[in-house]
Protein backbone atom coordinates (compact mmCIF):
# COMPACT_ATOMS: atom_id res chain seq x y z
CA UNK A 1 0.00 0.00 0.00
CA UNK A 2 3.07 2.38 0.70
CA UNK A 3 3.90 2.09 -2.64
CA UNK A 4 1.33 3.94 -4.55
CA UNK A 5 1.63 7.28 -2.81
CA UNK A 6 5.53 6.76 -3.86
CA UNK A 7 4.46 6.45 -7.59
CA UNK A 8 2.16 8.79 -7.02
CA UNK A 9 4.86 11.05 -6.31
CA UNK A 10 7.23 10.27 -8.06
CA UNK A 11 4.95 10.51 -11.32
CA UNK A 12 4.30 14.15 -10.15
CA UNK A 13 7.91 15.61 -9.70
CA UNK A 14 8.32 13.97 -12.99
CA UNK A 15 5.42 15.74 -14.74
CA UNK A 16 6.84 18.85 -12.75
CA UNK A 17 10.65 18.83 -14.04
CA UNK A 18 9.03 18.20 -17.61
CA UNK A 19 6.90 21.05 -17.90
CA UNK A 20 9.34 23.50 -16.65
CA UNK A 21 11.53 22.86 -19.70
CA UNK A 22 10.64 24.68 -22.88
CA UNK A 23 9.41 22.54 -25.67
CA UNK A 24 12.83 22.98 -28.10
CA UNK A 25 11.75 23.29 -31.32
CA UNK A 26 12.93 20.49 -33.90
CA UNK A 27 14.76 21.88 -37.34
CA UNK A 28 12.89 20.55 -40.48
CA UNK A 29 13.73 21.01 -44.28
CA UNK A 30 11.74 24.32 -43.97
CA UNK A 31 14.40 25.79 -41.52
CA UNK A 32 16.97 25.27 -43.90
CA UNK A 33 18.88 28.17 -46.08
CA UNK A 34 21.22 28.87 -47.80
CA UNK A 35 24.65 26.60 -46.64
CA UNK A 36 22.90 25.60 -43.76
CA UNK A 37 21.61 21.87 -44.77
CA UNK A 38 19.39 19.89 -42.30
CA UNK A 39 21.88 18.28 -40.98
CA UNK A 40 24.05 20.73 -39.19
CA UNK A 41 20.73 22.28 -37.38
CA UNK A 42 19.90 18.85 -36.47
CA UNK A 43 23.77 18.94 -35.01
CA UNK A 44 23.67 21.51 -33.26
CA UNK A 45 20.23 21.22 -31.34
CA UNK A 46 21.38 17.65 -30.39
CA UNK A 47 24.48 19.94 -28.89
CA UNK A 48 22.55 22.65 -27.93
CA UNK A 49 20.42 20.12 -25.18
CA UNK A 50 23.54 18.05 -24.44
CA UNK A 51 25.95 20.39 -23.91
CA UNK A 52 24.42 23.35 -22.49
CA UNK A 53 21.47 21.74 -21.23
CA UNK A 54 24.03 19.79 -19.03
CA UNK A 55 24.81 23.02 -16.64
CA UNK A 56 21.62 25.04 -17.07
CA UNK A 57 18.19 25.32 -18.11
CA UNK A 58 17.69 25.43 -21.57
CA UNK A 59 16.56 28.80 -23.30
CA UNK A 60 13.78 28.23 -26.14
CA UNK A 61 15.42 29.68 -29.22
CA UNK A 62 13.31 31.86 -30.12
CA UNK A 63 14.00 33.84 -26.92
CA UNK A 64 16.33 36.11 -28.17
CA UNK A 65 17.48 37.55 -31.53
CA UNK A 66 20.20 36.61 -33.98
CA UNK A 67 22.87 39.10 -32.17
CA UNK A 68 21.99 38.71 -28.46
CA UNK A 69 22.54 34.62 -29.38
CA UNK A 70 26.00 35.32 -30.80
CA UNK A 71 26.95 37.02 -27.61
CA UNK A 72 25.62 33.83 -25.56
CA UNK A 73 27.22 31.23 -27.54
CA UNK A 74 30.41 33.24 -27.60
CA UNK A 75 30.13 33.61 -24.30
CA UNK A 76 29.58 29.94 -22.86
CA UNK A 77 31.50 28.32 -25.57
CA UNK A 78 34.28 27.78 -23.10
CA UNK A 79 32.29 26.31 -20.35
CA UNK A 80 30.34 24.17 -22.73
CA UNK A 81 33.72 22.66 -23.65
CA UNK A 82 33.03 22.88 -27.66
CA UNK A 83 35.03 23.38 -30.28
CA UNK A 84 34.57 26.42 -32.75
CA UNK A 85 32.98 24.45 -35.41
CA UNK A 86 30.51 23.41 -32.79
CA UNK A 87 29.82 26.19 -31.19
CA UNK A 88 29.16 27.65 -35.30
CA UNK A 89 26.16 24.69 -35.22
CA UNK A 90 24.49 25.62 -32.45
CA UNK A 91 24.40 28.74 -33.30
CA UNK A 92 23.15 28.30 -36.61
CA UNK A 93 20.74 25.96 -34.60
CA UNK A 94 19.65 28.91 -32.50
CA UNK A 95 19.09 31.27 -35.31
CA UNK A 96 16.96 29.29 -38.12
CA UNK A 97 14.11 29.13 -34.86
CA UNK A 98 10.66 30.10 -36.57
CA UNK A 99 9.29 33.47 -34.58
CA UNK A 100 12.99 34.67 -33.22
CA UNK A 101 12.69 37.84 -31.56
CA UNK A 102 13.97 40.41 -34.14
CA UNK A 103 16.56 43.48 -32.41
Amino acid sequence: MKKIPVIISLGLVVFVLYSCNPKMYTPTASSVTGSVTLENLTEGRNLYVSKCGECHRLHKASQYSSSEWKHNVDKMQKKAHITDSQKELVYQYLIAAPGKKKL
